[in-house]
């Protein structure tokens, strides 16, 4: 008869143990600030973490590489019209934001052990002018070396333009 039925999966001892790991960190809500965008980590993630009912380190260093994936701008695409409405794209280079992956697993396993309910700035190894999607602002110079152009724009808005040739602009 014991061919009958099936085993269960999980024994109430098993389930009482997790929900008592789970109820430690049900009050936890962190919020990352992007400037114009936010990532809240809640239950509902935290849960994702757990592994033998203890937070697992590599499963947070996971979602702290998803965040860098999605919010780091170090070398990325920026999207621009020019002067004369060109549109261009920038790619490349060492400026923009990058998170500090190993230092922000660290310091989110503190603040989810800790119980703590807070908005939290990501340890970053490198930082740009905004937190934005937009991470350079709005004013900026556009050397443009096709022809010959320099427009240095003020809040968005061009308030200089002038024709000349640097070294910069060679090669």
């Amino acid at each position: 008869i014991s061919e009958c039925y099936e085993e269960p999966k999980i024994r109430e001892a098993a389930l009482k143990q997790k929900y008592e790991t789970l109820k430690k960190f049900q009050d936890v809500i962190i919020t990352y600030d992007f400037g114009d965008r936010t990532e809240t980590l809640d239950i509902k993630k935290i849960q994702d973490f757990i592994v033998d009912n203890e937070l697992n380190k590599e499963k947070v260093a996971d979602y702290v590489e998803q965040l860098a994936e999605k919010y780091d701008t170090k070398g990325a695409e920026r999207n621009f019209v020019t002067f004369d409405d060109r549109k261009i794209t920038v790619s490349g280079g060492d400026y923009g934001w990058k998170i500090d992956q190993e230092k922000e697993t660290d310091g989110l396993m503190k603040a989810i052990l800790g119980g703590q309910t807070d908005v939290r700035t990501p340890v970053y190894q490198q930082e740009a002018r905004e937190r934005d999607t937009n991470d350079i602002g709005y004013t900026y110079i556009e050397i443009d070396k096709e022809n010959d152009q320099f427009v240095l724009y003020v809040d968005g808005n061009p308030v200089i333009q002038t024709a000349g040739r640097s070294s910069a602009m060679e090669g």
